[in-house]
């Protein structure tokens, strides 16, 4: 963990200024969509009457895109995220389904890879991204109460994507992009293994500045 906070220290003071100056073209922007959260889980002691399923909740970025070269750019994108599970715990609860979410800032650091087809510009990137943990709540037959720490502080992933943007206007541009999220650490203090993995689509606008 401490080898990947040193990585992104030096892409923000080494590499982004480097690149802005050498290829003098930026532009800053905002991300939205839906976050499909599948977390993956591995218990001490399997009980098949425990299922996990999906949730689906949101998330909001910023974006700071350094150009590197006339096809790459490093992508900044500070935001909030919010991720969740569903479970079914058939042992003592077998009508109840419980509700568990996280909310994150998270700091995903990008490689985009630009494939410009006339008028559209198709891309993909890839990068790591840490996130640390603001908040957490379960909710279960209609009561609602925060958790105190049941998640780790930290989520560290690796993020595989892909998008089209369309220039609206000579510097303003909207984008749609899919986005797979694989989680990396261990989200449970205690007894178990559990990981994020998410499923994002999205959408936003991208302002180019010199």
């Amino acid at each position: 963990m401490r080898a990947l906070y040193v990585t992104i220290i030096v892409i923000i003071l080494f590499v982004v200024p480097f690149g802005v100056e050498n290829y003098a073209q930026s532009s800053i922007g905002i991300r939205a969509g839906s976050v499909i959260s599948n977390p993956s889980y591995t218990a001490e002691m399997p009980d098949p009457r425990i299922v996990l399923d999906h949730a689906t909740n949101f998330a909001v970025n910023g974006i700071i895109e350094a150009r590197l070269e006339e096809h790459f750019s490093l992508v900044l994108e500070p935001g909030f995220v919010r991720k969740g599970l569903s479970m079914s715990n058939q042992n003592y609860y077998p009508f109840l389904n419980i509700a568990a979410s996280a909310d994150y800032i998270e700091f995903p650091v990008l490689l985009r890879m630009d494939f410009p087809a006339g008028f559209v510009n198709p891309y993909l990137y890839i990068g790591p991204g840490i996130a640390y943990r603001i908040s957490e709540k379960v909710e279960a037959g209609g009561s609602r109460w925060l958790t105190p720490g049941f998640f780790a502080r930290y989520d560290i992933g690796l993020n595989l994507g892909a998008g089209i943007a369309v220039p609206v206007m000579s510097d303003l541009s909207v984008f749609l992009d899919g986005r797979y999220s694989h989680g990396m650490n261990n989200l449970l203090k205690n007894g178990g293994s559990m990981k994020w993995s998410d499923l994002r689509i999205g959408g936003g606008l991208l302002l180019a500045i010199e």
